[in-house]
C-alpha cells in the first residue's frame, strides 16, 4: 500500500500508524531526474528496464517516467525480453496475468499477444473465473481482426457469452452473438449464435 500525501494533510492517528508500520519516502524533482539521461541513454533505459521488471507496478515515478520517454519499438523489445525471462520460468500462474500483459506489449501482439490472451482465457473459462474471461476476452478483440481472423474472433466471443451469461448478463451475451453476426458472414458464426441465444431464452424461460 502506497500512501502519497504532504506531513500537515494527515490525521493525527494516521501520522502516528503511519509512523510505527511504514517507511518513508521523500520524491522531489531532483529525485525524479535523478539517472534519466536525455534521448534514451543508457541510465534512462536502465530505469525503463527496472519499471518493466516489476511488471509495470511500480511506484517510482522516475521509472515511469523513463518508460514512457522510450521509443516504442524499445518499450516492445523489453516487454519482450522480460515475457521470454516469465516463461522460462515454467510457472503456470504466470501465464494468466504477467506473461499476457508483456506479449500484448512486446513487438507481435497481434501473433505472441493473441497466443497468449488464448492461452489465459481457455484456463480461465474451465475454471469458472468468468470475470476474467471477460477482461481476457475484451482485450483479445483489440487485437484481433474479424476479416482476417474470424475463427480466432469467434472462439474468444462464444467464450466471453459463456460468462456473461453464467454471471447473469444474458442481454449483454446477446448483444455479444448480435455483435459477432454483423461482423461475420460465415455461416457457423451465424448459427452457432442462433443456438447461443436459444440457449438465453430457454435459460430465462426456465
Amino acid at each position: 500500500m502506497v500512501v502519497s500525501s504532504g506531513a500537515e494533510d494527515l490525521r493525527t492517528e494516521l501520522s502516528e500508524a503511519l509512523g510505527r508500520y511504514a517507511r518513508r519516502l521523500e520524491i522531489n524533482e531532483s529525485s525524479r531526474r535523478e539517472g534519466a539521461a536525455p534521448n534514451g541513454g543508457n541510465a534512462f533505459s536502465d530505469l525503463a528496464g527496472r519499471y518493466v521488471a516489476t511488471d509495470c507496478t511500480s511506484y517510482d515515478p522516475r521509472l515511469r517516467e523513463a518508460y514512457d520517454a522510450l521509443p516504442s519499438p524499445h518499450r516492445a523489445a523489453l516487454h519482450d525480453a522480460r515475457a521470454a525471462e516469465l516463461e522460462s520460468r515454467e510457472e503456470p500462474s504466470l501465464s494468466l496475468g504477467a506473461i499476457p500483459f508483456h506479449r500484448e506489449r512486446g513487438s507481435d501482439p497481434t501473433g505472441a499477444g493473441v497466443e497468449a490472451l488464448a492461452t489465459a482465457l481457455e484456463h480461465c473459462v474451465l475454471m469458472g473465473f468468468y470475470d476474467a474471461v471477460i477482461d481476457l476476452g475484451h482485450r483479445s478483440f483489440a487485437l484481433l481482426d474479424w476479416r482476417t481472423q474470424p475463427e480466432q474472433c469467434w472462439l474468444v466471443t462464444a467464450k466471453v457469452a459463456t460468462a456473461l451469461t453464467a454471471l447473469d448478463r444474458p442481454d449483454d451475451a446477446a448483444d455479444l452473438y448480435d455483435m459477432a453476426c454483423a461482423a461475420s458472414a460465415m455461416p457457423s458464426v451465424h448459427l452457432q449464435s442462433a443456438y447461443g441465444r436459444a440457449m438465453l431464452y430457454t435459460r430465462g424461460s426456465a
